[in-house]
């Protein structure tokens, strides 16, 4: 196609254009569009024109043409044109219909101003997007309150959805009665001159509690007119409760120091937990072994509160109820329950009326903590929620418990003063006339407090002694050992037997049992020491005694026996007087064994040899040769059904019941019966054997367990061995024995043996 078709005016236009067929095919160029492309004119023919445009843009190129084509109307398309250096840009490319047919195709370059466009919807993008994943509530109010905008961060605050607040109004849905002035007041200022501000405002969500919103606002305005208020709300409720938390277990350190009466105390700190804490607040103590004492009850309403104390007076608290303060005391572990089901509360309930009164108070949400000191449990802390729809979580529990730390310590505190008060009015009372020696000493080892039998003991004067440490009458000889040490770091108490240095040089043995007392000026060490000289006199001698019977009377017990035996082989002698014979051998072997067993137990060469034994079958067994000996009483065993299996010595054990059925028997009147009760405790089995004789008295019972002694009131004969090896094979199996007795009604010896015995 001849140039000439370009008219004059277009080809001298800096505007690249160019000509096409009515079939889109390629006519001619002005020089700029031809100096834009770098396409001559040869290389433009037919459709070799498109290779200017971006080919992903040709066919829409292509769409528009054909779209002119049908109408004959102008066109204008956005394409880009690739340059001849290869740099694509964005054009205008406008479409005219020629006369005659065909089009005029010019191109204008909008490059910059689409990219300018392309940046100014990023950004406009980036802003809604942030908008709409912000964690803070963005809105734009009307200035009557009206909601015309909202993020979707309003229905996680305030439960909410965006589309719910739209034209609805501030002052009917969210801003409570109590808080409208706050929200007016802003309001005032800005419209006053005031065009951003911040405050904070209490709104209620939809479920109905209570959100505190920090806001930061400010007015928009047209032609200088206020006409929006746009601004950001952030939720600070949990900082703000934090702030009150933090408050709460400020003031109740200082009101648990103050010198007032301990409830009075707790009463003030659980007004404090209120309403910062749970909408109710319940303290109880421990008193009277396991019964608990309500000391306070708080609530901000006092109508609530007498509502309380007609439910606690018509509905008391039971003790057996596996959740609530009484078994918090009982396992020493809190409770939470995030949010009460209706079915707890009916389950709960006495009759109707009670679960009428339940529902009334509406409860929500529960938690309750141990108060609990030197790992005894002194009460207990209760929190509920119900008005205020709060449920509680894991911070809740942690503040509370960390409120009731030091509420427990200022009960334990209190509770050891009192009794520290009445010990020192009954320790001065007989201290002085106590026939034993006692010695208070401190964590130092020095005196502070000793008796006039302390002075007549030692031989050194009071003033003497309080100006010595207890290493100046010790022996130089360490008498501690390190289960001496444990022991004590864990039970405070010490028994046994020690020398003594008196003044004159001398040593004097003591029984001596030191007690670690908890003083509200520190610890104290209480000694009680007894001159123990005469005892270990006559232990000599019952250890001369014992070592001449093993000796002395072995072999002419062995003659007796065997001449029993041969007697009874020939048939010389009635049967009857032969089983005398041979029965009080029996007897004298017994005496012999029993004398061997504390020989071998005070040198040390006792054996125990534990193996697995059933309990059960063992003193069925054990009871039926006791009542095959006797016809004026009865042996009634009670087990349980299954086996009872321990590592024990069987034929120490057996010893053992013998010598309680033994001494039993002798006192359970005639008719009469023994029972022997055994029992199940988990770790350990307990065995008790219990007479309905004449009862043991008290000053005996003390004593009844040791060696040689007799309890002649029992009317018992014998070296007074018995029970004391009983004690001694009982305590071997790393067990215990006792004795409970009345005068009158009869004795319980019972027996505690691990299921693992000592050394098994």
């Amino acid at each position: 196609m001849p140039r000439s078709t370009v008219s004059l005016t277009v080809a001298s236009s800096p505007i690249p254009a160019w000509t096409l067929a009515p079939d889109g095919a390629f006519g001619d160029a002005n020089p700029a569009w031809l100096a834009y492309t770098g396409h001559g004119d040869d290389a433009a023919r037919g459709d070799g024109w498109l290779a200017a445009i971006h080919e992903e843009d040709r066919a829409v190129f292509r769409a528009r043409l054909d779209a002119a084509a049908a109408t004959g109307d102008a066109r204008q398309v956005d394409v880009r044109l690739r340059r001849a250096d290869g740099a694509d840009r964005w054009h205008l490319v406008q479409l005219h219909p020629r006369p005659g047919g065909g089009w005029m195709a010019t191109a204008i370059d909008i490059d910059d101003r689409r990219q300018e466009e392309e940046a100014l919807l990023a950004r406009e993008a980036r802003a809604r997007d942030l908008i709409e994943n912000a964690g803070d509530i963005v809105y734009t109010l009307m200035l009557d309150g009206t909601i015309t905008a909202a993020n979707p961060a309003v229905e996680r605050v305030l439960g909410y959805t965006p589309e719910e607040m739209l034209g609805q109004s501030i002052e009917d849905r969210l801003v409570p009665p109590d808080q409208l002035e706050v929200a007016h007041q802003a309001l005032r200022r800005k419209l006053a001159g005031e065009d951003r501000s911040t405050y904070e405002l209490e709104v209620a969500a939809k479920d109905g509690h209570r959100v505190a919103l920090e806001i930061s606002s400010r007015i928009a305005r047209v032609d200088g007119q206020p006409v929006a208020i746009h601004g950001i709300a952030r939720d600070i409720t949990a900082r703000k409760r934090a702030d009150a938390l933090l408050h709460v277990l400020a003031e109740a350190g200082r009101v648990l120091a103050m010198e007032i009466d301990v409830d009075a105390r707790l009463q003030a700190v659980a007004r404090l937990a209120v309403p910062s804490l749970a909408d109710w607040c319940v303290v109880d103590l421990v008193e009277q072994g396991s019964d608990l004492r309500r000391v306070a009850v708080a609530h901000v309403d006092p109508a609530k509160l007498a509502m309380a104390e007609d439910i606690q007076r018509r509905y008391p608290p039971d003790p057996g109820a596996r959740q609530g303060p009484y078994e918090v005391m009982r396992t020493g572990k809190s409770e939470i329950m995030s949010e009460i089901p209706d079915e707890l509360v009916v389950a709960g309930a006495v009759d109707e009326e009670h679960l009428r009164l339940l529902r009334e108070v509406g409860l929500r949400s529960y938690l309750c903590v141990p108060l609990v000191a030197r790992g005894r449990a002194l009460g207990a802390l209760t929190f509920i929620t119900a008005e205020s729809g709060r449920l509680y979580g894991t911070e809740d529990l942690a503040i509370a418990e960390a409120l009731a730390e030091p509420a427990a310590l200022a009960i334990d505190n209190a509770q050891l003063y009192q009794r520290a008060q009445a010990a020192e009015a009954r320790y001065r009372q007989v201290f002085a006339g106590v026939a034993d020696a006692i010695l208070v000493t401190d964590t130092t080892h020095r005196f502070h407090e000793v008796n006039p039998a302390a002075s007549a003991l030692l031989g050194y004067s009071r003033d003497e002694l309080l100006a010595m440490r207890t290493e100046d009458i010790l022996p130089a000889e360490p008498f501690w050992t390190q289960v001496d040490v444990d022991r004590f770091q864990v039970e405070g108490r010490w028994q046994g037997e020690l020398e003594l240095r008196r003044k004159d040089g001398g040593t004097v043995p003591v029984e001596s049992m030191v007690t670690a007392v908890e003083l509200p000026t520190g610890i104290a060490y209480l000694s009680a020491l007894r001159d123990v000289t005469e005892r270990h006199r006559l232990e000599r001698l019952r250890r001369d005694f014992l070592a001449m019977v093993t000796h002395d009377l072995r072999t002419p017990l062995a003659a007796i026996k065997g001449s029993a035996q041969l007697l009874q082989r020939r048939g010389e002698y009635r049967a009857s007087q032969i089983e005398t014979i041979l029965g009080a051998s029996r007897n004298m072997q017994r005496l012999l064994d029993d004398l061997a067993d504390v020989v071998r137990h005070e040198t040390g060469t006792l054996v125990m040899r534990p193996a697995p034994t059933d309990l059960v079958a063992l003193v069925e067994s054990v009871a039926n040769v006791a009542q095959e000996a006797t016809e004026s009483r009865r042996v009634r065993v009670v087990a349980p059904p299954a086996p009872l299996v321990g590592a024990w010595d069987r034929d120490r054990l057996s010893q053992v019941l013998a010598n309680l059925l033994d001494n039993t028997l002798k006192h359970a009147p005639a008719g009469g019966e023994v029972l022997v009760v055994l029992e199940d405790r988990g770790d350990e089995v307990r065995m008790a054997v219990t007479d309905h004789g004449p009862g043991i008295s008290p000053e005996h019972v003390t004593r009844l367990f040791d060696r040689f002694f007799r309890a002649d009131a029992t009317g018992a004969g014998g070296l007074g061995l018995g029970l004391y090896i009983s004690r001694m094979l009982i305590e071997a199996h790393g067990g215990r024995i006792w004795v409970e007795s009345e005068v009158g009604q009869g004795s319980t010896f019972t027996v505690a043996l691990p299921k693992h015995a000592a050394g098994a």
